[in-house]
């Protein structure tokens, strides 16, 4: 279908459509094209907005949340890093996916060939993540590895990864719980640097045995909801 506007000096006055193979004309009432424009229009503006905002929220910073599935407990997250404010203190080894609570101490993703960077500055945060006292390994791993520890403090992220980078990862522990394995729910956040330099970021750690979808997840819901109640107004 092709269509086009009849317009006067002051306004636009009907939307004029043809429809291929005959060549039919048709007329859409300058009253329905405008309802319809408007409502088009307030379903992007509000989509853009809830994108900008999850964008902000989301890849400003490092979120993980440890959760409990199937039996299980997930440790998942990801998002963007700045290294600016920190300085190298070490290269080697650093275990995949583990847990030591007592110490503050989590690590998450693959890293099969013990290949991490520490990283050491002022780092401030919690120092524990409840009472468990003994390491516990995750069963599997997957994506980037990248982690803290609080008692140090370090962090610690892959070989060869550059500031401003996306991580991703993934460790799972089978059959267990967050009780079991000594975690105290809550919300941890670790932050270095400052300010205008864009040295300054966070690692946050949710501890929630019923965690709730991340804020991107919520808002592609949200947009596709929007989405279906246009359609059935129209």
């Amino acid at each position: 279908m092709f269509a086009f506007l009849s317009v006067t000096p002051n306004h636009f006055t009907t939307l004029r459509a043809w429809s291929v193979p005959g060549n039919s004309q048709r007329e859409i009432p300058n009253s329905n094209w405008r309802n319809t424009m408007k409502r088009e229009l307030r379903l992007v503006v509000v989509c853009v907005a809830v994108m900008v905002a999850t964008a902000v929220q989301v890849q400003a910073a490092l979120i993980v949340t440890a959760f409990e599935s199937g039996g299980n407990v997930v440790f998942s997250g990801g998002g963007t890093v700045s290294l600016g404010a920190l300085v190298v203190e070490a290269t080697g080894v650093a275990d995949s996916g583990l847990v030591q609570p007592a110490f503050g101490v989590f690590f998450l993703g693959d890293n099969p060939l013990d290949d991490a960077k520490t990283y050491k500055n002022t780092i401030s945060g919690p120092s524990n993540l409840g009472p468990g006292l003994v390491h516990v390994f995750a069963d599997s791993n997957t994506g980037d590895f990248f982690g803290v520890n609080a008692l140090s403090p370090n962090l610690y992220f892959p070989n060869g990864f550059t500031t401003g980078g996306s991580l991703s990862g993934t460790s799972t522990y089978n059959g267990t719980t967050l009780n079991a394995m000594g975690l105290t729910e809550g919300t941890y956040v670790w932050s270095w640097g400052a300010g205008a330099l864009g040295a300054a970021d966070t690692l946050t750690l949710n501890v929630d045995a019923n965690a709730v979808p991340e804020p991107t997840t919520l808002a592609i819901a949200f947009i596709g909801l929007l989405g279906i109640g246009y359609r059935r107004r129209k």
